[in-house]
């Protein structure tokens, strides 16, 4: 009786910060031997982002488009950054509800200068 297991591993990494001859690269280059399967993330478009805040905050992708724009700009699209940096808004009083309009506030300026860590593990760990 021959048994037999399998695995499943899930990574994730930036194709420009990987090197040409890093041990990652060496293994990804013969996934085929090991059965690896590889998607490609894309940044998410300006309408991706204006569904996710939409949907978030429940209020319609008119009134959150120029919050939308400003998680675009912030986060290049990055899906994990978008999410990450609309919960630091709330965390840090920059993105409120508003109890008695019973709404989601926020201030451009403010959001606008307010700075986003350049890598996930920093805004995780923060």
């Amino acid at each position: 009786l021959v048994l037999r297991s399998s695995a499943i591993i899930v990574g994730s990494y930036r194709e420009d910060e990987v090197s040409p001859d890093s041990l990652f690269r060496r293994i990804l280059s013969e996934g085929e031997k090991m059965n690896v399967a590889q998607i490609q993330v894309l940044p998410l478009g300006i309408t991706a982002v204006e569904n996710l805040v939409s949907y978030a905050l429940r209020m319609s992708r008119r009134l959150i488009r120029p919050l939308a724009e400003v998680v675009l700009k912030k986060t290049d699209g990055n899906t994990f950054f978008a999410i990450q940096f609309l919960v630091s808004l709330c965390d840090e009083g920059l993105l409120l509800y508003d109890e008695k309009c019973r709404r989601w506030r926020w201030n451009f300026d403010k959001l606008r200068t307010k700075d986003i860590a350049d890598d996930l593990v920093d805004i995780f760990m923060s």
